[in-house]
């Protein structure tokens, strides 16, 4: 009960900051598009993203479809989202009504791993930089420390990295990115997102790394 009400009282504070729209998106993010996300966590991170305003988003691993829901209401008008999930999701048949006006939407469905892929988002970045990565893909150490290196280097300076689940979950046990996020919270410019349940054994947690 009293995890609860410090939970209401953190998101109420963070409301009354900055408006309640980032609260209202991610709720909705989570309730109807089944975003695997706790919702201070995703509201914090929404109202970053909406301060960089991205022209240029790829997320790594986009699952149902919630954050990237988020990403596209909150990058700018002429913005283009990049989606990487395998085969077995939904692809642009479903997210392709999450886009407006003249914002282009591109997925690939491939393994985000695989350098043919990485060779793919060059090509359909034509040049740009990353204004916005999202990693929410393979949590296994290994692959998740190559999406970081391999996207994380075609983000431009002052852009945003994303990391989801930095926190360790004793239910998924082969769920690494704490340990990657364990290197780079003591070198490089980042900020934790942590809800009050997100603590050791019971994870989640969005870490952040500007560049």
């Amino acid at each position: 009960m009293l995890d609860g009400l410090r939970k209401r009282a953190r998101i109420a504070a963070a409301c009354v900051a900055g408006g309640c729209a980032d609260y209202q998106l991610a709720r909705t993010a989570i309730v109807t598009h089944r975003a695997l996300q706790r919702s201070f966590e995703l509201m914090t991170l929404a109202r970053r993203v909406r301060e960089l305003r991205p022209r240029v988003v790829v997320e790594i691993g986009t699952h149902l479809g919630g954050t990237l829901f988020c990403w596209s209401k909150l990058a700018a008008p002429d913005a283009v989202l990049i989606s990487v999930d395998l085969p077995t999701g939904p692809g642009a048949d479903v997210f392709g009504a999450f886009v407006s006006g003249k914002q282009k939407l591109i997925c690939v469905q491939a393994d985000s791993n695989a350098p043919e892929t990485l060779a793919e988002i060059q090509g359909h970045l034509q040049g740009s930089s990353i204004d916005f990565l999202f990693i929410d893909g393979d949590h296994r150490y290994d692959a998740v420390r190559t999406d970081y290196e391999r996207y994380g280097s075609l983000v431009r300076r002052g852009g945003l990295i994303a990391l989801h689940d930095i926190v360790s979950d004793r239910s998924r046990p082969a769920s690494e990115v704490h340990r990657l996020w364990a290197e780079l919270a003591g070198r490089a410019r980042t900020e934790s997102i942590l809800d009050v349940d997100s603590q050791d054994g019971f994870g989640m947690g969005i870490g952040l790394v500007w560049v």
